[in-house]
C-alpha cells in the first residue's frame, strides 16, 4: 500500500510501510496549493505545473519521472483536476480563467485536449471537477468566486452547461461530490460549511 501528502507547489511525500517512513519527491512548478489527483489503476499523479500546462508523473510509487504537458486550451494555471473514475487515461481539468478541458490519452507524450467550458462563466476559478461514477457524460463543476452562479452541470460530456446552482447564497463553492447511492444528489463543500443539493 501506497500513501502520498503533498506541502507546497509539487513537492511531494510517498509512504509504502503504513507511514512509518517518508521519501520526500520534488519537482519544479506548481501552485502554492497545488491541485492534483491519482490515477490509482494506472499509478500516475495529474497536478498543475505553469500557465497553461500540466504535469504527469509516472512512476509515483517508485521514482521520480515527471513529463510537463502543454495545454494552451487551459488559457490560465490548472485550479482543478479530476481523473475520470471509468476511461482509461481520461483527465479533467479546470483553469483559474474558467476554463474546463478533457484528457484523452493522458498518459502520452501527445494527449489529445477538448475544451468543453462552452456556457461556462468565463474568467472565473474553477474550484473542482466531478464526474459521475459510471458515467463521464456526467460531470459538475463549481466556482470559488463571488457574483456569479458556481454550480454547473453537464448530462453530455462538457457540450453543454446548465446552471444548478438553485436557491444557494451567493458564496464560493468548494468542492462537490455526487452521492454514490444517488447520482440525483450533490454534496457540496462551500464556504460556510458543506451542504446536501438535490
Amino acid at each position: 500500500m501506497f500513501q502520498f501528502t503533498q506541502y507546497v507547489y509539487n513537492d511531494y511525500y510517498r509512504s509504502s510501510d503504513g507511514g512509518n517512513t517518508w521519501t520526500n519527491v520534488v519537482t519544479a512548478g506548481g501552485s502554492f496549493i497545488n491541485p492534483s489527483d491519482y490515477d490509482d489503476t494506472n499509478n500516475k499523479m495529474y497536478a498543475a505545473s505553469a500557465s497553461n500546462q500540466f504535469v504527469r508523473w509516472d512512476n509515483p510509487q517508485s521514482g521520480s519521472t515527471f513529463v510537463t504537458i502543454t495545454a494552451s486550451a487551459l488559457n490560465g494555471w490548472v485550479s482543478a483536476v479530476k481523473v475520470s473514475p471509468n476511461t482509461a487515461n481520461k483527465v479533467f481539468f479546470g483553469s483559474d480563467n474558467g476554463r474546463v478541458i478533457r484528457v484523452d490519452n493522458a498518459h502520452t507524450g501527445a494527449p489529445t485536449i477538448t475544451n468543453i467550458s462552452t456556457g461556462l462563466p468565463a474568467g472565473a476559478y474553477v474550484a473542482c471537477v466531478e464526474v459521475e461514477t459510471g458515467n463521464d457524460n456526467h460531470l459538475l463543476v463549481t466556482f470559488s468566486n463571488y457574483g456569479i452562479n458556481s454550480v454547473w452541470e453537464s448530462i453530455n460530456g462538457g457540450t453543454s452547461w446548465t446552471s444548478v446552482e438553485g436557491n444557494l447564497p451567493d458564496m464560493p463553492i468548494r468542492w462537490a461530490l455526487f452521492n454514490p447511492n444517488n447520482n440525483d444528489q450533490v454534496i457540496l463543500a462551500t464556504g460556510i460549511g458543506s451542504m446536501e443539493y438535490r
